[in-house]
C-alpha cells in the first residue's frame, strides 16, 4: 500500500510533565532520522505525530523504520477524505483492495 500521510502516537512521553517538550522534540528528531532518505515534506507533533510525504511511499517501508523508534506506541497510514459522508464513502471505496477487505476503521 502506498501512502502520503502517516499518523503515529506516543505513549510515555505524555507523562513527562515538565520535560514533555524536550521529549517531544527528541522523538520528532528520532522519527525524522528513521525516515532519512524518504521524501518527508512535513512532520508535526501535537499530541500525535503527523507525517506528510511529498510523494507516495510504500507504507511497509515506513512501518519498518518507525518500528525501531523508541516511544512510539502505534502508527498507521492515513487516507485523506472530505468532510461529508459521501466524500468519506468515496474515499473508502476508492482505497479498498479489489480482492475484498475483511474490515476497515474510520
Amino acid at each position: 500500500m502506498d501512502t502520503s500521510w502517516v499518523l503515529a502516537a506516543f505513549s510515555e512521553v505524555a507523562l513527562k510533565r515538565g520535560n514533555r517538550g524536550f521529549f517531544e522534540r527528541r522523538l520528532r528528531e528520532n522519527v525524522l532520522a528513521s525516515l532519512a532518505g524518504l521524501p518527508v515534506a512535513e512532520l508535526g507533533v501535537r499530541g500525535r505525530i503527523v507525517i506528510r510525504f511529498s510523494e507516495p511511499v510504500r507504507f511497509a517501508a515506513v512501518a519498518e523504520r518507525l518500528s525501531c523508534v523508541l516511544g512510539l506506541s502505534w502508527f498507521a497510514p492515513v487516507i485523506m477524505a472530505g468532510r461529508t459522508l459521501a466524500e468519506v464513502e468515496a474515499s473508502v471505496m476508492a482505497s479498498l483492495d479489489p480482492g475484498g477487505a475483511r474490515s476497515f476503521g474510520v
